[in-house]
């Protein structure tokens, strides 16, 4: 019995020396545990918006760090405060939601450790400065817009800090801070590049702007009811518009400038109409450099039609053309007014359905008394007319009407406001067409020439001319035979007897051209290529002119996209680019007139109306518009 316990005894202590148990000589084989864990946060306290990163380590118990360790119980205490996403087997991302204190706590193997974060308030990390409606970090000279300071925080709020910020600029002739019914407003003084600083909690915020080499002649202005441009001596750029507000605060402003967009000279006309307004604004220049008479404006109201003359650059009382009342009895928006370079002027106007023409003499500075247009019957006429004259006072007028059966025609006659006398208001018909409306441009030459361009019922375009020798000439087929719905000609003739037809294909929007050479004659169309990426869009024509060496330059734009330019060079090949310096560059803008004048030298101004919608405190919206000129000149 002894001996069997004795057994029993030694082979327990056997077994217990085997497993390791109560022998320090065998303690390199136990198996370590979690003894502690350490949580290490990248900061203690952020402001909402911006994430703590925490770092587990997990320590055994012999004293070693775990580096295979995969901790995947970590917990909130306030889970509307932070969420958390794992990064590695043994970080995490804390993401703030909220401002608080909140506790991050880990758990591996049964040992846990916290560490308390606090989250404060989101901060404002960045200031935007940025101009209300711009696409671009430009503004024109003489116009203002509003100016934001817009701060983002750390919780990716924009914020605005416009009231907040204090603002300068680098250059103040360049670029001024100014307010408009408290409103901060950036204002462009004159050209060049300057700095605009908003400065937040003792740290400057800068943004570079440029005031580019574009005049806004109004801006803010509820509607603008007329305007009217042209070039004049030395290459001045005579302006007149209407600025129509709606509250009686009307005005007619005439402006010059010169092609380096300096100031020569602005008039108000008259302001307050007691709510008559401006019909139609036609202004004439003349670009002759001996003639003390300098350009005419003339205008109509709903009560008649008026002209003021510049000469020797002094603007003239507006004069009484004709008076008109209501209904029937009022003038109509048929306005005509050429001056050719030797100074002396016509005006033609309709009213009650007659043609009316006056001649200005440069030599007594009067206009002549109004006389009827005999045979001109404009009770059916649509458009009413157009006026072509050339600089020695030759000219050609234009006008369609329908007869009784609805056939349309269009009538010319040919004038010399040299030599009033001469013109004997004869009317002879060119086109017969049922087609509602013919589109037609026509050019005429200094020796008299004449090509007119237009659009017929087959949808080809044709060409006449006419000849102070042999009259009016068989029409010419200068579109392909097979190419339909060409429409919108335009064409532009020289002295040396150079001529070039533009017009679209109206199915694909295809912009074509036809030359003329005089040794030749009509070469096949060419098409010009549209470098934009606006797709299929009608061109609008600005404006043509052959150069004194016999190149062409053309400008044209798509709506709503930037204007072209287009010349023929003496490489004969076609250029098109793009005008980006004076193109409009405004966000939600519409873009409701753009024209241009220019001379023979490639230069002139282009000028348009940005109108945008602007919204108030109270939700109500408007419309207002700004009214620009800019300088171009074709690269030769």
């Amino acid at each position: 019995m002894h001996i069997l316990r004795i057994i029993s005894l030694l082979t327990v202590s056997l077994f217990l020396m085997s497993c390791g148990g109560g022998g320090e000589s065998n303690s390199s084989n136990t198996v370590a545990f979690v003894e502690s864990l350490k949580l290490e946060a990248s900061s203690l306290s952020n402001p909402k918006g911006r994430f703590f990163d925490i770092t587990a380590e997990v320590r055994l118990s012999d004293g070693t760090k775990q580096s295979d360790a995969l901790i995947t119980n970590w917990v909130a205490s306030d889970p509307s405060i932070v969420t958390i996403t794992k990064l590695t087997d043994r970080s995490v991302r804390i993401n703030t939601n909220n401002t608080g204190s909140v506790e991050i706590t880990a758990t591996h193997r049964g040992v846990s450790a916290s560490v308390s974060l606090t989250i404060t308030p989101a901060e404002i990390e960045n200031v935007v400065v940025e101009l209300r409606l711009r696409l671009r970090d430009s503004i024109a000279k003489g116009a203002n817009f509003e100016i934001h300071a817009i701060g983002m925080s750390t919780d990716h709020l924009a914020v605005d800090l416009t009231n907040q910020v204090q603002w300068s600029t680098s250059e103040s002739q360049i670029l001024q801070i100014i307010e408009v019914n408290d409103i901060v407003n950036l204002k462009g003084e004159n050209f060049g590049t300057a700095n605009v600083v908003a400065t937040f909690e003792g740290i400057d915020y800068i943004k570079e702007f440029t005031v580019s080499k574009i005049q806004a002649l109004a801006t803010k202005v509820e509607n603008f009811g007329a305007f009217d441009s042209a070039i004049g001596e030395d290459g001045l750029q005579y302006s007149a518009w209407f600025e129509n507000n709606f509250s009686l605060d009307d005005k007619l402003k005439l402006a010059i400038y010169n092609d380096s967009l300096e100031l020569i000279d602005e008039t108000t006309m008259f302001d307050n109409t007691d709510g008559l307004g401006i019909r139609v604004l036609k202004v004439a220049a003349n670009s002759g450099l001996n003639s003390p008479t300098q350009a005419i404006v003339a205008y109509t109201t709903i009560d008649g039609l008026y002209v003021t003359t510049r000469t020797n650059s002094n603007w003239s009382a507006p004069i009484t053309m004709a008076s008109g009342n209501t209904g029937r009895q009022s003038i109509s928006e048929a306005i005509e007014l050429k001056l050719d370079e030797s100074g002396n002027a016509l005006l033609l106007w309709e009213f009650n359905s007659q043609g009316y023409y006056s001649v200005y003499s440069n030599e007594t500075r009067n206009w002549s008394e109004a006389a009827q247009i005999p045979l001109l019957d404009f009770m059916h006429a649509y458009p009413k007319f157009s006026l072509t004259l050339n600089n020695n006072g030759q000219g050609i007028v234009l006008w369609q009407s329908w007869d009784d059966n609805t056939r349309w025609h269009l009538y010319s006659t040919m004038i010399n406001i040299s030599n009033p006398e001469q013109t004997s208001w004869s009317e002879q018909i060119l086109i017969d067409s049922h087609r509602l409306g013919i589109e037609y441009d026509v050019a005429l030459s200094n020796q008299g020439q004449i090509l007119l361009a237009y659009d017929s019922e087959d949808e080809l375009i044709r060409v006449v001319k006419y000849s102070s020798e042999t009259g009016w000439g068989l029409p010419i087929i200068v579109s392909d035979n097979n190419e339909q719905r060409g429409s919108s000609p335009k064409i532009i003739l020289n002295d040396n007897e150079n001529a070039a037809v533009f017009w679209h294909n109206s199915y694909n929007t295809q912009l074509r051209v036809a030359r003329f050479q005089p040794s030749i004659g009509w070469l096949t169309p060419e098409n010009i290529d549209n470098p934009t990426e606006s797709g299929p869009a009608t061109p609008q024509w600005l404006a043509f002119k052959f150069t004194n060496d016999n190149k062409i330059l053309a400008q044209l734009y798509f709506i709503g996209v930037i204007p072209l330019e287009v010349s023929f060079t003496e490489s004969n090949s076609w250029q098109t680019s793009k005008l980006e310096d004076i193109a409009w560059s405004a966000k939600g803008t519409r873009v409701s007139l753009a024209e241009t004048e220019m001379n023979n030298e490639g230069s002139g101004m282009m000028f348009w109306i940005e109108s945008y919608t602007v919204y108030e405190d109270d939700g109500s919206n408007g419309t207002l518009s700004d009214l620009y000129i800019a300088p171009f000149r074709f690269e030769q």
